[in-house]
């Protein structure tokens, strides 16, 4: 067998060398636009995060949670509630889905109330860019729906508050109202509201009521559930 002329291998040589091999880019995914209407229900389970847009002109729809919501919540409402996007000019919104939380806290933002939801039954998923700061509470919220719960729950009472009925001093029955509790221990003010962070507890034997900060609680002479300020 005759051997290949040099100069013929070098020519070769050089075309491999130089020659640039075409790879196919991936391909671009357009963000899926979609309703009001629609929950996380159908990306249960899937990787994300996932581009999605709300429409322009929206109306609220039912949420529960804040920060993680049940994946049966409708994404465009709780992206409102997270910050990301408004009602009326609708936008992009990315979500990841994620196994859940045991419980989701509901609190008023950006003009949207969400529920709470005391357990798991699906799953649930977060927004990316959604405000992690404390969401809003009514002054008529009581802390019953947290009893038993190994936790603590931080909210914003609104400004301008009113008095509703507390029990205790310092230790207050579950359900008493949160807002007023806080005025009565000096945490907050009717007036500018403020930062709370409720602590559950077991309780005690009897509650002892007494007048603070302008505010009266009343005594309970029963063991109850309780909660106190942090």
């Amino acid at each position: 067998m005759s051997k290949r002329p040099r100069h013929i291998l070098a020519i070769l040589t050089l075309a491999f060398a130089t020659t640039a091999v075409a790879v196919a880019a991936p391909p671009a995914y357009a963000a899926q636009t979609i309703t009001w209407g629609t929950t996380a229900v159908a990306y249960r389970g899937q990787t994300g995060p996932i581009a999605l847009v709300c429409p322009a002109g929206g109306a609220y729809w039912n949420v529960y949670g804040t920060g993680t919501y049940t994946d049966d919540s409708y994404i465009c409402t709780a992206a409102v509630h997270a910050g990301v996007i408004t009602y009326a000019a609708g936008g992009p919104v990315s979500i990841t889905p994620t196994a859940g939380t045991a419980f989701y806290v509901g609190t008023i933002r950006y003009g949207v109330s969400t529920f709470s939801w005391p357990t798991n039954p699906n799953a649930g998923f977060t927004i990316a860019g959604a405000t992690t700061a404390p969401g809003e509470i009514d002054w008529a919220r009581s802390a019953t729906e947290f009893r038993g719960r190994n936790q603590s729950f931080t909210f914003v009472c609104q400004a301008g508050g009113g008095y509703y009925s507390i029990y205790g001093t310092d230790t207050y029955t579950d359900d008493s109202r949160i807002c007023t509790a806080a005025v009565h221990a000096g945490r907050i003010t009717y007036a500018g509201g403020g930062t709370v962070t409720v602590t559950p507890s077991s309780g005690l034997s009897s509650y002892t009521g007494t007048v603070r900060n302008g505010v009266t609680s009343y005594s309970w002479p029963s063991p109850a559930p309780a909660f106190t300020f942090s």
